[in-house]
């Protein structure tokens, strides 16, 4: 076999996924471990692609993972995506990829049906893929009991497909599946696919069944942040990540996904899009907090164009995945000896903390951007002050100022 360029089969496999329509974060994420291999290659003066130097990068993944510095799905990750290049080396194509845009099985009515509802403009991007992913099996049910399109779809087969999916969900998925299909006639009926929304076969409640996470006790909290080495750059960002999470109660996607442009240094506030329900979050920028992403920004960011706030701390210096604050939290929680709990126990105790302090449940609410207060009245323990808005005029940071409306 000709040797092959290690440049050329990282751009050729990014290439391949594409094709395969993987969404450009999914293939994203692949290259940067590619080019992570790309570097160890150059490092040792070789530029063609090198099973040696790849069974090296993934020894380096598996012990990262044996000393629990990375988890099992990362791990994973790494050691897949390293495969990848191992496949299209050896053999010129990628060996069981699958296309993503694969076919849906359904008739030609409801595969329409399908289709309409990804470009409906009402709802945002991640609404609609939830109602896809509801929709699909219910569409699959109907055509098996002899249903191509929704001419003689009623009421009964709907309360049908309820029944059957209760005999085979918990309480809170079929809560979901409910909503889901509410909002999904809603579409068939306002794009005129139906002459009814069925709106009052939907209309009953099913009592949420919440399963009670411990939040993370004070002094667990503190022993955490004081085992971090906010000496250097990586302590700075990851002491910042774990304020907006104790003082703000930012889930851990919101963190990582956290912009420049959302940070308002002037009227000291912080404005999000959340990403689980896809509406606008508006909290002060504390003191604390915004000295902590002060001191990151100004003194241990890696020098990058990036607009998101937080990267990782090795080149390329790429915006960090939604699970990297739970594994930096796994990390600092066994340098601190302390026992249980996850990085979104973090969000819960300012929870709590602010309902033992008498503030009103749906001040709570909106402040963890809850859609209703009913996940909130779960917070009770702990006792701890915090929330108190001190607008900042911090010299020296990039004067972004005007938040997403």
């Amino acid at each position: 076999m000709n040797p092959v360029t290690i440049d050329y089969l990282v751009s050729n496999a990014a290439q391949i996924f594409i094709n395969a329509g993987y969404t450009e974060r999914s293939v994203g994420e692949k290259v940067w471990v590619w080019k992570a291999i790309l570097k160890m290659h150059k490092e040792n003066d070789l530029d063609h692609y090198d099973q040696r130097t790849a069974d090296l990068f993934i020894e380096d993944a598996s012990a990262k993972y044996e000393a629990e510095e990375i988890g099992r799905i990362r791990y994973l990750h790494l050691v897949k995506s390293a495969q990848y290049l191992l496949s299209l080396h050896e053999t010129g194509t990628i060996d069981n990829l699958g296309k993503r845009n694969r076919p849906t099985g359904l008739t030609a009515a409801f595969d329409e049906t399908v289709t309409k509802l990804l470009s409906y403009p009402e709802w945002g991007e991640k609404t609609k893929r939830n109602l896809r992913q509801s929709a699909l099996p219910y569409l699959k049910w109907l055509q098996s009991y002899g249903h191509d399109s929704f001419t003689r779809v009623t009421k009964d087969d709907i309360r049908a497909y309820l029944i059957d999916c209760s005999s085979r969900m918990t309480v809170n998925s079929i809560d979901t599946v409910r909503r889901n299909l509410k909002k999904f006639h809603f579409f068939l009926f306002d794009t005129g696919v139906t002459q009814d929304s069925f709106d009052e076969v939907f209309s009953f409640n099913t009592p949420p069944a919440h399963r009670i996470l411990k939040p993370v006790q004070h002094t667990e909290i503190k022993a955490i942040l004081d085992v971090i080495d906010r000496s250097t750059g990586k302590g700075k960002r990851d002491y910042a990540i774990f304020m907006l999470a104790v003082v703000l109660g930012l889930s851990a996607v919101d963190i990582t996904e956290l912009r420049f442009d959302e940070v308002d240094w002037i009227n000291g506030e912080i404005r999000i899009v959340q990403s689980k329900t896809e509406k606008t979050l508006a909290l002060p920028l504390t003191k604390d907090v915004g000295t902590a992403l002060q001191d990151y920004i100004l003194n241990g960011r890696p020098k990058s164009d990036e607009p998101y706030i937080f990267l990782t701390m090795k080149s390329p210096f790429t915006k960090m995945g939604s699970s990297n604050p739970n594994q930096l939290f796994q990390e600092y929680k066994k340098k601190a000896g302390v026992q249980g709990g996850t990085f979104h126990g973090l969000r819960r105790s300012l929870g709590t903390n602010m309902v033992i302090e008498g503030v009103p449940v749906t001040t709570v609410a909106q402040v963890l951007g809850h859609s209703s207060i009913e996940p909130t009245k779960q917070y009770i323990s702990l006792d701890c002050k915090h929330l108190k808005p001190v607008a900042l005029g911090l010299n020296g940071l990039p004067q972004y100022g005007g938040a997403r409306p």
